[in-house]
């Protein structure tokens, strides 16, 4: 269509002079440039229309991207969620937290942040960390089915003892908002994750729309959800999607509402860098931070830079207190044992031991009964 153009040019000024404008009459024009010249025409008049009809049309657009991104975004999370079913990586971990009467007395950049190290494979977890201030400790906190266990040092190097033989709710809890926060980023927002949100059916989308930012083009999602369960009551805010990398999380906003009685409202902000690359996309960076509606403005920061992401599993073993020098592979050592099984062990030895002295003295007396008859 290029050359026509330039060749209808060329012969209209050969026709006329320069002096004159090269607008040649459509009476003068070959066959096909009156074809070129009515399909400008109907495109002019296309447009024209969808101008005049623009509100229908775009609401009609509107729908049909709403359909193409639950459908687009329910695959991309089901991506997302297997390939974080075998994770390894490490990083550095800080959190600070401030209030209007603590203020903070140094940037995330000018403190000494933790050392983190976290696993996942089938359905295993374990989370090793070094905090090494104020006073230098370290864990490890491994989720195993019936042989979890929790391990401590009090030194850089590792040199575990262990310290629980269950994680308990403190722990249990650490690992749910490390993932919840860290591991899976990529769809989890204010602890929502946007995969379980999605298919509740309680999850109302307001609005979708393209902008621009972080040198690229996004798509922007403004939703409300209410979930049955769970502490969150109501949440409401804006995501901000990345469609051409398995429409990972970049930023967001949310502001969240809890069923507990007493407890105040917050608002949850994200934002996630990922390094460059093929596949599945791979967190460099994490940066989340979140203020408490009190009187005191409580504000909870946490930034992970992370050093190392695989999608890989890791093998059996070093999920056991063998991976530590400690007990066997298969189950923790004796000392390793639920200490709060020993006072049922006592109790049952008892229970035995008063049942045979009551056989033996039944035992006895009948013996006496028999003696005296005879």
């Amino acid at each position: 269509m290029a050359r026509l153009e330039g060749a209808l040019l060329k012969r209209g000024a050969e026709k006329w002079p320069r002096s004159r404008p090269p607008s040649v009459p459509p009476r003068y024009l070959p066959r096909e440039a009156t074809r070129l010249r009515g399909r400008r025409e109907l495109r002019l008049l296309t447009t024209f229309l969808l101008v005049l009809g623009g509100s229908s049309l775009r609401l009609g657009a509107q729908e049909v991207s709403t359909d193409r991104f639950v459908r687009e975004y329910r695959a991309a999370l089901k991506q997302l969620r297997a390939a974080n079913k075998n994770l390894r990586l490490e990083g550095k971990y800080d959190v600070q937290i401030t209030t209007t009467t603590r203020p903070a007395t140094a940037g995330l950049n000018d403190r000494v942040p933790d050392e983190y190290e976290y696993a996942a494979s089938g359905g295993i977890e374990k989370l090793v960390f070094f905090k090494p201030k104020p006073k230098p400790f370290g864990r490890a906190v491994v989720a195993n089915g019936e042989h979890s266990f929790v391990l401590r040092r009090e030194k850089p190097e590792p040199s575990y003892y262990l310290e629980f033989t269950d994680l308990g709710t403190p722990f249990t809890k650490m690992l749910t908002d490390f993932r919840a926060e860290v591991a899976n980023a990529a769809y989890s927002a204010g602890w929502i994750d946007l995969s379980d949100a999605i298919e509740s059916g309680l999850f109302s989308l307001v609005s979708i729309k393209e902008v621009q930012g972080d040198g690229g083009v996004y798509q922007r999602l403004d939703f409300e959800y209410k979930p049955r369960e769970g502490k969150i009551s109501r949440a409401a805010g804006w995501l901000l999607l990345d469609a051409k990398r398995y429409w990972v999380l970049r930023q967001y906003e949310i502001h969240e509402e809890f069923r507990t009685k007493g407890a105040k409202p917050l608002t949850a902000r994200g934002r996630n860098e990922y390094s460059d690359g093929e596949g599945v996309p791979t967190l460099r960076q994490v940066d989340f931070e979140q203020l408490v509606e009190d009187e005191y403005k409580t504000t909870r920061r946490l930034v992970f830079r992370a050093s190392s992401w695989r999608y890989e599993a890791t093998p059996l073993k070093d999920f056991t207190l063998a991976a530590y020098g400690l007990g066997s592979p298969e189950r923790p050592s004796p000392s390793a044992r639920h200490t709060d099984r020993e006072p049922y062990l006592a109790v049952g030895i008892a229970v035995v031991a008063l049942a045979g002295a009551l056989v033996v003295k039944r035992l006895a007396a009948g013996r006496a009964r028999k003696s005296r008859s005879t």
